[in-house]
């Protein structure tokens, strides 16, 4: 599932379109910053406040959009495109799906059924992930993340990590699902990625101290 969803509190993009982006080919792009918060270290990039983004998870990727940040499909994207994004002075974010099983990506199999639960509503082929089971679920993910590093990838876009919201068919408290969404965010870092939060704005007082920005 790509959701996108918009809020206040750390960085802002308007929702848009899966194929619409926050860029305008007129508007130059500014220089960008290694860090928007005191106490970053200086190894990983974390995107200012002002960036401008193009989401964009399907179709041809068209990079004379003048945005700063692309948020592109982790599995999708091959790194011939972060390299051409890197060499026009762009940054690329890795989409990841973190609190949903999808069918159709390679590492499918990977999950045991016992992860699996309730389809998620109007996204055909995907299940909500059962977030307690951590030392199930953090390998796989670290995998994904990974994948996102070889790439070349500098941050990354973790998606449905408010599962505790939703109907999936187990019992996650919000606790749970922070601790989860917390150990994304450390998993991330130690890779040197940056950490996007797109869900779950009802902790964003506790996560919004360990993610670097949101989508």
């Amino acid at each position: 599932m790509k959701r996108l969803r918009a809020f206040c509190g750390l960085q802002l993009c308007l929702a848009l379109p899966l194929a619409a982006g926050c860029g305008n080919a007129a508007r130059p792009l500014p220089a960008l910053t290694a860090s928007i918060a005191r106490g970053v270290p200086a190894h990983r990039w974390v995107p200012t406040a002002d960036a401008s983004y193009q989401i964009q998870y399907t179709g041809k990727l068209d990079m004379r959009v003048a945005a700063q940040i692309y948020d592109l499909d982790g599995f999708d994207t091959p790194p011939s495109v972060v390299s051409k994004l890197h060499a026009l002075k762009r940054r690329a974010i890795c989409y990841v799906d973190a609190g949903t099983w999808e069918n159709w990506r390679p590492d499918a199999k990977d999950f045991p059924k016992k992860l699996l639960g309730e389809p998620v509503s109007h996204w055909p082929g995907e299940r909500w992930l059962d977030v307690r089971q951590t030392a199930i679920l953090e390998p796989i993910m670290s995998k994904r993340l990974d994948l996102c590093k070889q790439k070349g990838f500098d941050g990354v876009d973790p998606d449905n990590i408010d599962g505790y919201t939703n109907d999936t068919g187990f019992s996650i408290s919000g606790a749970q699902q922070l601790a989860y969404d917390l150990w994304l965010a450390s998993a991330a870092h130690a890779r040197r990625l940056a950490v996007a939060q797109k869900n779950d704005n009802g902790q964003v007082e506790q996560l919004s101290k360990a993610f670097d920005f949101a989508v």
